[in-house]
């Protein structure tokens, strides 16, 4: 995440200490020890007071790096494995919402940088929520469900809501959502058929052709999207064969020859970038 001092700094999942690229390009380590492994997956959230804020994973504590650059681990600590691995969303209110993974509860860490973990639990099992929260027009901020039955909302009241109809299969959605320009949210589908899209009145609703389903590893579309100058967004397949397009109207389709390659192996995984 780059910081308002113009360092980048990744926390530390097997290695020891967080890496900070500083603003000349050189690279240090910086902070304390952290001891443990598979500490933090999450990418961290720049928060408005100029901290930079991870959610643990199998570490016992978010993450925090200051506007000095000075690192800590604050909020409650929280045992157990595999807690968060879903992005965080900044909203509105200066709050940031990390959704759970196989934690059980949504971690905000408010604006003045106490964290806090959120009622309701979260029912399911596994991977609850994997992509990347998007904050909508409304204010809301969304995660598609990947193991969870139902799309998680952050309302504009900060409190948890679950929404829609449930999806009740496992590893539904992983890519993270895109915002559209006409402020619907649209999420590609990894072993579920079709694609997810919340409106901008927040409804949620499935659309498109069904997808063939898989068992392996990968699913469909599991590398986050892009918006396009044209107005359309672009999620390159993974095990599917085709592009997936949301065009300009908010329709479905799938673009171009399929992509001749081994079923049993993933195409692209990682999200694209506008050149």
């Amino acid at each position: 995440v780059l910081a308002p001092n113009g360092c980048i700094y990744f926390a530390p999942f097997n290695a020891r200490r967080v890496l900070c690229i500083t603003a000349e390009g050189s690279m240090q380590h910086v902070g304390p020890d952290i001891p443990g492994y598979d500490k933090y997956a999450a990418d961290g959230i720049l928060a408005p007071d100029g901290c930079i804020y991870f959610a643990p994973f199998n570490a016992e504590q978010a993450l925090c790096i200051d506007a000095e650059g000075r690192v800590a681990l604050g909020g409650p600590e929280m045992p157990g494995a595999r807690k968060y691995f879903a992005g965080g969303a900044l909203a509105p209110n200066g709050c940031i919402y990390f959704a759970p993974f196989q934690a059980d509860r949504v971690l905000r860490v408010n604006a003045d940088g106490n964290a806090e973990l959120l009622e309701p639990e979260i029912p399911g099992y596994g991977a609850r929520y994997m992509a990347g929260g998007v904050l909508a027009p409304n204010g809301c901020i969304y995660f598609a469900p990947c193991s969870a039955d139902h799309v998680l909302c952050i309302n504009t009241e900060g409190t948890v809501e679950l929404l829609g109809p449930a999806i009740e299969k496992k590893n539904a959605f992983q890519a993270a959502g895109v915002l559209a320009p006409n402020g619907c949210i649209y999420f590609a589908p990894a072993k579920f058929e079709r694609v997810l899209c919340i409106d901008a009145e927040g409804n949620v609703e499935l659309l498109g052709p069904e997808q063939y389903e898989t068992d392996e590893e990968a699913g469909n579309y599991v590398a986050g999207g892009v918006l396009a100058p044209n107005g359309c967004i672009y999620f390159a397949p993974s095990v599917a064969a085709q592009v997936l397009c949301i065009n300009v109207e908010g329709a479905v389709e799938l673009l171009g020859p399929d992509l001749d390659f081994d079923y049993d192996a993933a195409k692209y995984c990682a999200g694209g970038v506008l050149a």
